[in-house]
């Protein structure tokens, strides 16, 4: 499955089992194209002390390197156990980078020149 990389997200986690997992961990959300035009956002969740990290680690660098851009994922696979979610333990493959396109701004509501007509 292919995506654009959109948001790199770092936190803190804090759960039950914070001893062997707690501490940093990175949020990345994913723009997932379907075939009817739409886009479904999807993530992915990684850990810096699993060994999984390895694969993720240039990604989550060259998304912070280079912010306001997208960057193409290749090879994502879903993960089974939660909607939505790509398995962490599949290598991706990095594609190109594209800069993102800069939102519409909203233009100045239309003025009343109703007094205006009729004096």
């Amino acid at each position: 499955m292919e995506a654009l990389l959109d948001v790199v997200k770092d936190y803190n986690y804090k759960g039950p089992s914070q001893s062997k997992y707690g501490g940093l961990q990175h949020k990345l959300i994913f723009i997932v194209p379907k075939d009817d035009g739409t886009r479904e956002q999807w993530s992915c969740q990684v850990s810096p002390k699993m060994k999984n990290y390895i694969h993720w680690v240039d990604l989550i660098q060259k998304h912070k390197a280079n912010p306001g851009h997208h960057i193409e994922v290749y090879d994502l696979v879903p993960w089974t156990r939660k909607p939505y979610c790509f398995d962490a333990d599949e290598p991706p493959r990095m594609g190109a980078i594209h800069k993102k396109p800069s939102k519409k701004k909203k233009t100045a509501p239309a003025t009343n020149e109703f007094k205006t007509l009729f004096e």
